[in-house]
């Protein structure tokens, strides 16, 4: 997450045996993960750092991904 009021980012990490890319009128896999890492504004979200109300960004990485794709 990332405030933009005060540009205070956090980050977890979190290990996950599967992951559901399902999205609507995308037909490829580069299409599908593009679709999954955009930028999402989460709106009136407390920073815990300026402790304000602001929009969030929030988004995806992945940073090892599997050899197989179902």
């Amino acid at each position: 997450l990332q405030c933009r009021s005060c540009d205070y980012s956090s980050e977890s990490s979190k290990r996950i045996i599967d992951l559901n890319l399902h999205r609507e009128n995308v037909t490829t896999i580069q299409g599908v993960l593009e679709s999954f890492t955009m930028v999402e504004n989460i709106d009136e979200a407390r920073c815990s750092s300026c402790n304000q109300k602001e929009v969030m960004e929030k988004w995806y990485m992945l940073h090892k991904v599997p050899s197989v794709a179902v």
